[in-house]
């Protein structure tokens, strides 16, 4: 069975899988294909998910599963640990080493580069130093691939960082004086390369003054001449451009000043109706407050007449109580007065009697005073009673 393997972005292809294979022996086998050492871990991706795996889990089975759930999976390979620390004093040896300086040539311009690619390919021809130990054939894992050529596991996490710390505490004064040293070489380093390439400014500058003695007026001439022509063409080609791009950008200007145009004539002609229908909704409007105002008016002499007339209706009944009450006073009274008035003619009839028959027994001029003045009271009475009847008004 074979399995991929992304370690830094470039995929790699492990085959002989079995059953048994486990994350510890791929992790050994990739390291030792890629010559890489430290702590690692594989990182199984599912997704966006990922999951690191143990050192016991067997790659086949999770394959499997994977395949019977249809999902995507990819195989990483992570390094936990930070590289070793770099190597200052081979660092200092390999750059130490300067080249030799160009030789200043006079005879031909380019001198100074091209013993610099002599030295290039000299540099480029050393033999490229080989492995010691043959690579594995196609990261093929067997049963005795773990053998005395693999490397023992690696010390934990708490080990490492115990003998780092150490490691730290010993050579702290060492490492700051290494540093020191290789600042002042790096230094030494820039100043020689620096009178490098000022010497190969001048070098150069030193070239570009022979090659402008070396050309010959005429050749000037010419090349002035072949510039100008070059310029002339360069001038023709642009105005021919630039009068191409005016004819096309003012026929864009005319389109769309056209376009504009009938937009405009559209927007006016809209503006025109919208303002007659404006003007028709006015008059209408004002139309119909004059209606409301009317109508209100006449609402409000409705409702004031209304009340007038409950009004005038209710005093005129009022009126119509009052007179009926008085009629009845009066009513009463005169009958009041009646039977008074019966009652006096009743007792002025018995008294009457009385002196007739009183006149019938005297006789002489006494009796006929007495009738007489009797008489004149009597009619003097009704008199009366008449103009207080006559007084009164019969309502």
């Amino acid at each position: 069975m074979e399995l991929t393997v992304w370690i830094d972005g470039y995929p790699k292809v492990i085959s002989n899988l079995t059953a048994e294979s486990t994350c510890q022996e791929v992790i050994y086998s990739l390291a030792q294909s890629t010559g890489k050492s430290g702590r690692f871990v594989l990182v199984e991706k599912r997704g966006k998910m990922e999951r690191s795996l143990a050192p016991t889990d067997r790659l086949t089975l999770l394959t499997a599963n994977s395949l019977e759930q249809n999902s995507d999976i990819q195989y990483l390979l992570y390094r936990i640990d930070p590289p070793p620390p770099f190597d200052y004093s081979r660092r200092v040896s390999s750059t130490s080493s300067l080249p030799r300086p160009l030789p200043e040539s006079s005879l031909h311009p380019f001198g100074a580069y091209r013993s610099s690619l002599c030295q290039r390919r000299t540099v480029s021809a050393l033999p490229v130093p080989t492995r010691s130990t043959p690579p594995l054939d196609s990261n093929r894992i067997t049963k005795n691939a773990r053998g005395e050529q693999c490397r023992a596991p690696p010390p934990s996490y708490e080990q490492a960082m115990q003998s780092r710390a150490k490691n730290l505490m010993r050579t702290k004064h060492e490492d700051s004086a290494e540093i020191l040293e290789t600042i002042k070489n790096q230094a030494v380093i820039l100043q020689e390369q620096q009178e490098i390439m000022n010497k190969v400014d001048q070098e150069i500058v030193r070239w570009l003054q022979r090659k402008e003695f070396c050309i010959s007026e005429e050749q000037l001439k010419a090349q002035i001449a072949e510039r100008e022509e070059e310029l002339k063409k360069v001038i023709f080609n642009v105005e021919s451009f630039q009068k191409q791009n005016i004819e096309s950008q003012n026929a864009n200007i005319r389109v769309s000043v056209e376009k504009l145009t009938l937009e405009i004539r559209a927007a006016t002609a809209e503006c025109q109706r919208l303002e007659s229908y404006l003007a028709d909704r006015t008059a209408e409007a004002q139309r119909l407050q004059k209606e409301i105002e009317i109508e209100q008016l006449h609402i409000s002499n409705k409702d004031l007449m209304n009340s007038v007339s409950n009004l005038d209706v209710g005093e005129l009944q009022d009126q119509i109580d009052v007179a009926e009450e008085t009629k009845q006073s009066k009513l009463a009274i005169c009958e009041q007065l009646r039977f008074q008035l019966k009652h006096f003619n009743m007792e002025t009839l018995g008294q009457c009697l009385n002196g007739l028959k009183l006149l019938q027994k005297q006789s002489g001029n006494e009796t006929k005073d007495h009738l007489l003045d009797v008489t004149n009271s009597i009619s003097n009475e009704a008199l009366q009673l008449q103009d207080s009847k006559n007084s009164s008004v019969w309502v």
